[in-house]
């Protein structure tokens, strides 16, 4: 069984996507994959396979070649996260007891959002009963919500208790803005 994680991350400078891709790489096998989605044609992934889009939609992103690139079981990612040490052993081993025909998906607790399937591990026969993991027509939120709604209604998800992800909540431009403005309390 070959795992993918598929990982898209915008609005995200070079060198901290390099260093949560390098921590992520420490972390796995040798038999897990790891492609990287840009819409940055300047930066060099280098040693990472990557592809290259215009598109910065996150659906379309994670749908990029899915159907091209060889895979049994993946995980899209488009957040910044923290994972324990062998997850992708971890996923392989559970997915294989509950979906062994691959053909449900996996719902790890993220220690933040428990009604939101934050981090969903989908089976090849899953995805390709939709054509496609997040519905396209959305452009950056309910996606997942209705990700999550489709995979309820369809009882094809075994949800996992056990925390192996954390999400990370970086900075942004506007958060060091406010941070600072704050400190002089806001110029008034």
């Amino acid at each position: 069984m070959k795992l993918l994680i598929k990982k898209y991350l915008r609005d995200m400078n070079s060198y901290d996507l390099m260093q949560i891709l390098d921590v992520l790489k420490s972390s796995i096998n040798n038999d897990t994959k790891i492609i990287v989605m840009t819409n940055d044609s300047s930066f060099d992934f280098n040693p990472y396979e990557y592809y290259y889009s215009h598109e910065t939609n996150i659906p379309i992103m994670i749908n990029y070649k899915l159907n091209e690139i060889e895979w049994d079981i993946v995980m899209p990612i488009f957040r910044p996260f923290i994972a324990t040490r062998g997850f992708d052993s971890i996923i392989m081993e559970l997915y294989k007891e509950k979906f062994p025909n691959l053909d449900g998906v996996l719902w790890f607790n993220d220690n933040i959002q428990k009604d939101i399937a934050t981090f969903p591990i989908i089976g090849r026969k899953y995805y390709e009963k939709y054509g496609y993991i997040f519905n396209e027509i959305y452009n950056k939120k309910n996606f997942e919500e209705e990700f999550t709604d489709i995979l309820k209604l369809n009882e094809k998800y075994y949800y996992e208790e056990k925390v192996i992800f954390k999400i990370l909540q970086l900075k942004h431009d506007d958060d060091n803005i406010y941070e600072m403005r704050k400190k002089v309390n806001f110029c008034l």
